[in-house]
């Protein structure tokens, strides 16, 4: 029973540290992520800018190639947007879902750890009610022992 027990303890401590390092790394994952989209995004904007720049300075209105290109890259670029967008979401999702197994999983521990006590506390009752029972036994002994009443009548009918 102890082993068991020591595996359970072994068991919980083990997922209790998986989410303390998934939640310690969580925030540093996250930024990482989110800096990573800024860039894609600041890439794009540059892109647009430097696209929106060359069109100025060019001071001509685009050739049907030209306008062609810039369609296909400006297409290019929203797909890439609605990617990021999408990426973003999953993101988000996935933060979520995790925020809920950690919850779930530290109410799992958290009543674990409650179960743990209450069995400790149903076993420090067994033994009580085992001392109680041993102690009416040996009171309930010493009393029968100490039962002078028999003597004391024998005593008194010989004094008679």
């Amino acid at each position: 029973e102890a082993v068991v027990s020591t595996q359970k303890y072994e068991i919980l401590y083990q997922r209790d540290k998986e989410m303390t390092d998934f939640i310690n790394g969580f925030e540093e994952a996250r930024a990482k992520e989110m800096e990573e989209l800024r860039a894609a995004q600041a890439r794009i904007v540059e892109m647009l800018e430097a696209s929106s720049k060359t069109l100025v300075l060019s001071k001509a209105l685009p050739s049907k190639e030209q306008y062609g290109d810039v369609t296909n890259e400006l297409s290019y670029k929203m797909v890439q947007k609605d990617e990021l967008q999408r990426m973003t979401s999953r993101v988000k999702e996935e933060l979520q879902k995790k925020t809920y197994d950690y919850e779930l999983k530290k109410q799992k521990l958290q009543m674990h750890e409650q179960y743990a006590k209450y069995s400790e506390l149903e076993k420090r009752f067994s033994m009580n009610e085992q001392q109680i029972y041993s102690l009416n036994n040996f009171i309930a002994t010493k009393s029968l022992d100490m039962n002078y009443q028999p003597y004391v009548n024998e005593l008194s009918l010989i004094h008679i």
